[in-house]
């Protein structure tokens, strides 16, 4: 099956002016990385200080990216929490909304088990039909989801199509991720140099999330090329 989201995706931003999220200047965003050739955004990720934003502005950031996007760009909305009620309650904003996928993080600083996170991750992604993406970011949330974790979800959730790892952390063999070639490995970062996306493209942020092949091609990895 072939991935959903590839090439270079930008975690966006959220733009204030007077206190108050700056729709003008979000959708000037947009529109600047629809005319550079940017394959996808991100709205409401870390870079878009998703734990400071309330949740009304949560939602309304990811509404106002998903209308200016207009469906010629893909967009993945943040919609993660370390609450499972409020994870689903974002998750399912973000697919009535209009958003092609969701990027789910790890539940932060609960520090769950492995279960803990199986059965947080399965319940946001079996409450909608769009895509998920699981962002296992261990450095900023005091947890790693494990191999073994990735693997029950990929084989038990037919929505859950790839894990965001750290850079710290390079993709696993698909035999041991999940088994299955449904989901993909997605890794990047603002501190990596001489990665390139899938076409020369300029370059209107300077973090880009470059979704290509890792070093362990060879050997069976399932990054989204």
């Amino acid at each position: 099956m072939n991935p959903i989201f590839t090439g270079s995706f930008v975690a966006l931003v959220t733009p204030f002016r007077n206190g108050k999220v700056d729709e003008a200047k979000l959708r000037e965003l947009v529109e600047l990385h629809v005319a550079n050739g940017t394959d996808g955004l991100v709205p409401c990720g870390t870079t878009g200080e998703s734990p400071t934003l309330s949740h009304d502005e949560h939602k309304r950031v990811i509404e106002v990216v998903v209308q200016a996007a207009r469906k010629r760009i893909k967009v993945l909305a943040g919609t993660g929490s370390n609450a499972t009620a409020e994870a689903l309650d974002l998750t399912r904003h973000a697919e009535r909304a209009g958003a092609d996928g969701a990027l789910v993080v790890n539940p932060y600083y609960n520090k769950p088990t492995q279960e803990g996170l199986y059965r947080h991750f399965r319940a946001v992604a079996e409450s909608v039909a769009i895509p998920i993406v699981v962002y296992n970011i261990q450095s900023r949330t005091a947890i790693n989801v494990e191999t073994v974790t990735m693997a029950r979800l990929a084989r038990d959730c037919h929505n859950v199509r790839g894990v965001k790892r750290t850079p710290r952390t390079w993709c696993t063999p698909r035999s041991t991720t999940t088994g299955s070639a449904r989901a993909s490995c997605i890794t990047g970062s603002s501190r990596w140099r001489g990665w390139r996306s899938s076409r020369p493209t300029p370059s209107p942020s300077r973090k880009r999330w470059r979704w290509r092949a890792c070093s362990s091609r060879s050997s069976g990895c399932r990054c989204a090329a």
